[in-house]
């Protein structure tokens, strides 16, 4: 780890001083964007409720959690099940303290939510499938071709003439 760290310094120190700076930018700001992550204070559970700082729900009172996800395989963090029927995962605690979580909020230790899987690709069509739509296509364009020359014919040809002036 040491050794990656003086690695990127060093690679740091010989971009800026060959007068780029693109490099070292980006890396700098990478960094600065993890020491801010890793200052970030850790989620707080209590008797009041959750508070997770540098988060998206920032606080989240005892009574809009329903209960709490029992621990399951691939999980690695306690869910909370909220009344709206939505989770939200508190990312600093191990699932193995869901337990303890729930205890600490007067929470049932529910049954896990099953994990939502993506919706499967849709199937590719058949090429007997692409022949009949090719089919119903081609009926259609000469439906819709037949119609035009229908109109067409009801139309009146030629340029109208005026009348002589009198």
């Amino acid at each position: 780890m040491a050794l990656g760290a003086v690695a990127v310094l060093v690679l740091l120190v010989w971009d800026l001083w060959r007068g780029r700076g693109g490099f070292a930018g980006m890396w700098l700001i990478y960094f600065a964007g993890l020491w801010i992550y890793a200052q970030r204070s850790p989620t707080v559970v209590d008797a009041a409720g959750i508070r997770r700082p540098w988060r998206l729900r920032r606080s989240v009172t005892w009574a809009e959690v329903d209960a709490v996800a029992a621990p399951q395989l691939g999980v690695e963090q306690v869910r909370l099940v909220l009344t709206t029927g939505r989770t939200l995962t508190l990312d600093d605690i191990p699932a193995e303290h869901a337990a303890e979580v729930a205890a600490l909020g007067g929470k049932e230790l529910r049954r896990p939510v099953p994990l939502s899987l993506p919706r499967p690709a849709p199937r590719e069509p058949t090429d007997a499938q692409r022949a009949a739509d090719l089919d119903r296509r081609a009926r259609a364009l000469a439906d819709q071709r037949a119609e035009l020359d229908a109109q067409a014919q009801l139309r009146p040809r030629g340029i109208p003439r005026r009348p002589p002036p009198s």
